[in-house]
């Protein structure tokens, strides 16, 4: 079993997934754009905790899946836009 601990984006570039994740999803469920903004800032560049970020976005733009539901959709898609920074 492999762990990577990146805690400054030095390794990974888990501001530009989450950043993707967010794009796409607000395309997908024609949410306004504000939602990428207001997704960044409630994010807080990882340190937000993501159960409550996701669940402010719930709340924010009146989504109806459960934040179990969107979490587990947001923690499936996100690794998936991961990108390795040049270099590690």
């Amino acid at each position: 079993m492999l762990v990577m601990i990146d805690l400054d984006n030095t390794l990974a570039d888990r501001e530009g997934a989450a950043s993707a994740w967010i794009r796409e999803f607000s395309l997908e469920n024609s949410l306004p754009a504000d939602a990428v903004d207001w997704f960044m800032e409630a994010d807080q560049d990882g340190y937000a905790p993501r159960r409550s970020v996701i669940d402010g976005l719930r709340q924010r733009y009146g989504l109806e899946r459960s934040t179990d539901g969107l979490l587990a959709i947001y923690q499936r898609r996100v690794v998936e836009f991961v990108e390795v920074c040049a270099g590690a």
